[in-house]
């Protein structure tokens, strides 16, 4: 009997595991089908180019966003199989962060279950389908790094050993830190939130388990810098810069919001629900701090829920200082930079709706003569609910390379290339359009290297490199073509020519540079491509004679 009151938990606690596991699955293939799905990008391509060809320990030519996804994905060696897996590994960051957040609210099994799933729902169709496709399914560190941090600081709930536990905050955090380190802002509000919620009595042990963690932040920040000092030096890889301007916020933090005003524009109603949703949170967490902090229990007064709303809610003034980044100006201040709104949002509509839900099993607690009729009637509902939307909304899983826009668009260059010859040649331009068009020939068997943004990181195109450069120490003509569809690509292109003159010339030569149109191809619906052929031809230089006198 003994024995098997011990097995009953274990095997409660395997299911339980099996059930989150699989929520969090469903949770990530609803978000790949729904978010853009024949859409990627070249930096999608690109991180999974670094699973298949370079693993590095960050994403390629920079000093952040450590290659977490890209070590996931390299037991696969298709590339339309690779980029699937890395839109799918990113979504499955977003869907665990959404659980946790939800473990975190809600103390009752069943209600975190609907509050996922209720969440994962709104959330698919109330957050723009850009901006979804950015923080769910796209190369961004901002899900993963938020999952790191909060599952480093709800740990000791579940990791007792403390040499086990101190190695395993440390791991999460590093690995938070390498991936964004922003997420060092969360890692702070965090233990700020608990110290404040705190009973009295309780707030020398709050202050001293927060003085640990911060001491153990630190000394991940001190570790990611030296990481990241040591891979600049070795990858020659220049820091990213990390200039800030006060004087921009508030020009900042007014396109942001028209940004965000604007990528509303067909969806007011639901901005509006998910404003509202962000203020009943707050409210209910002013009214749940005061509870807190003036409860007479002698038991752990800290609500996880409320002080993980308010460590997320205080996070929200990271705004002031993304606002304040020169970097992020240069860029025009894009919504993909701002997630820290986003992130109350999902917070305020997991609280809600999990909320909503114990208010229904709150009612039908009281009903016990309907309790059993409105559970299962709740339980068809939400299983078929959750079927149809599957059903509805699925996708096939691993589809062919040219189920992707991108991908179509570089098939008749691709043709083209091949049949005049070119493939061999270097080849680039448009960020997007080469790194695409390199995708393709990957699957085609007959790889087209790009000599574009990034790629001396990956073998193949830094062959390419090296040969347009030894074409011009040996001063012959060399022919680059420029994959254009924007305006300013053919400067970058002559840009990219003359920085290659500059570094490989011969001193005894100088250099002319010719630009032809070699030809233009429709596109579906959009800027067409044309290939540009910057030709660079040598001349020898006049002999310098000095006058004598």
């Amino acid at each position: 009997m003994a024995t098997e009151r011990i097995q009953q938990p274990q095997r409660s606690s395997g299911l339980w595991i099996l059930i989150q596991v699989l929520m969090i699955g469903l949770g990530a293939y609803y978000i790949t089908s729904i978010a853009r799905p024949g859409r990627t990008d070249a930096d999608i391509i690109v991180g999974t180019l670094a699973g298949l060809h370079n693993l590095t320990l960050f994403f390629w030519d920079q000093d952040r966003l450590a290659n977490l996804t890209a070590l996931l994905i390299s037991p696969f060696r298709s590339i339309s199989t690779a980029i699937y897996a890395y839109t799918a590994v990113q979504a499955a960051y977003f869907s665990g962060l959404v659980f946790i957040i939800c473990g975190l609210m809600h103390a009752r099994r069943s209600t975190r279950l609907i509050a996922f799933i209720a969440a994962m729902a709104i959330l698919g169709q109330w957050i723009p389908e850009k901006q979804l496709f950015v923080f769910a399914k796209h190369a961004q560190p901002y899900a993963v790094s938020t999952l790191a941090v909060l599952a480093a600081y709800v740990l000791p709930l579940k990791v007792k050993q403390r040499l086990s536990l101190i190695a395993g905050q440390i791991s999460l955090m590093l690995m938070a830190l390498l991936l964004n380190p922003l997420s060092g802002f969360l890692a702070l509000t965090l233990p700020l939130s608990s110290v404040i919620l705190c009973r009295r009595e309780q707030r020398r042990r709050a202050i001293l388990s927060a003085a640990g963690w911060i001491g153990l932040l630190i000394g991940t920040i001190l570790t990611t810098r030296w990481i990241q000092q040591i891979y600049r030096q070795r990858m020659n890889v220049v820091a990213t810069p990390l200039s800030l301007n006060p004087g921009q916020i508030p020009d900042g933090l007014a396109v942001a919001w028209e940004r965000l005003l604007k990528s509303y524009d067909d969806q007011t109603f639901a901005l509006i629900a998910l404003g509202l949703m962000i203020t009943y949170a707050v409210v209910c967490w002013i009214w749940e701090s005061f509870l807190i902090t003036h409860t007479k229990s002698s038991e752990a007064n800290t609500d996880s829920g409320t002080m993980v709303g308010w460590a997320i809610t205080l996070n929200t003034t990271t705004l002031l200082l993304i606002a304040a980044s020169v970097w992020v100006q240069a860029f025009g201040y894009p919504l993909r930079y701002f997630f820290p709104i986003y992130l109350l949002a999902i917070t305020a509509c997991v609280k809600t709706t999990g909320d909503l839900a114990t208010a229904a099993q709150n009612w039908i607690n009281h009903h016990p003569q309907s309790q059993r009729f409105m559970q299962v009637t709740l339980g068809a509902l939400g299983s078929a609910a959750l079927i149809t939307g599957l059903s509805h909304e699925a996708q096939p899983i691993a589809p062919p390379l040219m189920a992707y826009t991108e991908i179509r668009r570089v098939q008749p260059v691709f043709d083209y290339l091949e049949q005049s010859k070119l493939q061999s040649s270097a080849i680039g331009g448009n960020f997007g359009l080469s790194w695409a068009l390199y995708a393709y020939s990957l699957e085609q068997n007959r790889p087209i290297p790009t000599v574009s943004g990034r790629s001396t990181f990956d073998p193949a195109s830094q062959v390419q490199h090296q040969a347009f450069a030894n074409q011009i120490l040996s001063g012959q003509p060399a022919d680059f073509y420029c994959l254009r569809r924007r305006k300013n690509d053919p400067n970058e292109c002559r840009d990219w020519v003359q920085h290659k003159l500059n570094i490989h010339s011969p001193d005894n030569l100088n250099w002319t540079v010719s630009e032809s149109t070699v030809i233009t191809i429709p596109n579906e619906g959009k800027r067409p491509t044309t290939i540009l052929k910057f030709r660079s031809e040598p001349q020898p230089k006049p002999d310098a004679v000095t006058p004598e006198r």
